[in-house]
């Protein structure tokens, strides 16, 4: 049985501990070492960005044909399709890179799928949709 000071988890089930004071309520929940989170920030998935160009070279550049701030992140994940040229790409997932964060600036518009330089040279069209993963996330116990 769990005290005011001492609180049991569970692998299988989130603890929630509840205290009442007064009018204020205070919760909290201990979802233990790993827990799998299903969507890490909430947004709804980019559905579908036209690219204008990708670079053949070390580090791949992917650039949006809209010129509108395309929103992937650091780390998230994308899949390209209809590429031609380079269709070595297509239907195939990739970890992208927001440019400029090594610079402090960031650029709204491109960002890196990693090495090109096998891939064919990128002749036109394409389009990349973003992949939401699963990431398990490591929390330590306050009990």
């Amino acid at each position: 049985m769990a005290t005011d000071l001492e609180c049991q988890t569970s692998t299988t089930t989130p603890e929630i501990d509840e205290r009442l004071y007064s009018r204020q309520l205070q919760i909290f929940c201990d979802f233990g070492q790993n827990f799998k989170v299903l969507d890490t920030n909430g947004e709804d998935s980019i559905t579908e960005e036209i690219v204008n160009s990708i670079s053949h070279d070390e580090i791949g550049v992917v650039s949006i044909a809209t010129y509108t701030k395309h929103g992937f992140e650091d780390g998230s994940y994308v899949t390209v399709y209809d590429v031609k040229g380079m269709t070595e790409i297509n239907d195939r997932e990739f970890k992208i890179t927001v440019l400029g964060r090594e610079r402090l600036c960031l650029d709204p518009y491109t960002f890196t799928i990693g090495d090109t330089r096998n891939f064919g040279v990128y002749k036109g069209s394409g389009t990349v949709t973003e992949v939401k993963k699963a990431e398990t996330v490591h929390f330590k116990s306050f009990f």
